[in-house]
């Protein structure tokens, strides 16, 4: 399994990547850990509440799909609402504000 997470206690290579070692377990157990650090950093930053509630929300997402084997995700404004627990439109400039900063990338805009 490969992918953007990356444990620093190893070097192994595998096709171009580094190589998670220990399986599922561990790699949500390193989740736990790096969301929480993360829950601390998003405070200190004073990140608003709806945008750190939705970043965590992506990250606990990405790992759940990735401990299931999907290499890539595509949530929408429905997920982001019900992570950052706000409304639509303040789900949206969340959206956008990780698009912005390079975590997120539009795939398809939906008409209507």
């Amino acid at each position: 399994m490969h992918g953007a997470s990356v444990s620093a206690s190893t070097g192994t290579i595998v096709n171009g990547r580094p190589r998670i070692q220990g399986g599922r377990k561990e790699m949500a157990m390193r989740a736990g850990s790096t969301a929480s650090h993360l829950a601390r950093y998003l405070e200190a930053e004073k990140v608003p509440t709806s945008l750190s509630r939705c970043i965590r929300g992506l990250i606990n997402y990405w790992v759940d799909k990735r401990i299931r084997g999907f290499p890539t995700i595509f949530p929408g404004v429905d997920k982001f609402s019900e992570w950052g627990r706000c409304k639509e439109r303040q789900a949206q400039y969340n959206l956008r504000k990780l698009e912005a900063w390079g975590i997120m990338i539009p795939v398809k805009y939906q008409a209507g």
